[in-house]
């Protein structure tokens, strides 16, 4: 395992599945405002929550995956692609 830090989030994808799951329980209109409010901070304003994330992983795929896991729990937008900071 090596440190990986990602400093910027660079591709993302929207997790069709937690919209699914909330489906059952939210209001339509609270998904989709729930929805734009994440589009609009992660990436028309690129504030990606708890960045600069650092963590311990096999490679950089798993290190956004940890990523994604600690800071983008059930949302809507998830990281697909980073950059990293040079680990000495």
């Amino acid at each position: 395992m090596s440190k990986y830090t990602i400093t910027a989030i660079t591709e993302w994808e929207e997790d069709t599945y937690e919209e699914m799951a909330d489906s059952g329980h939210i209001s339509d209109g609270d998904i989709m405002r729930k929805k734009l409010g994440e589009f609009v901070d992660k990436i028309d304003n690129d504030n990606w929550p708890g960045l600069p994330f650092t963590c311990e992983a096999d490679n950089e795929d798993d290190a956004v995956e940890e990523y994604n896991n600690a800071c983008c729990d059930g949302d809507y937008y998830k990281a697909v692609e980073a950059e990293f900071e040079e680990q000495e």
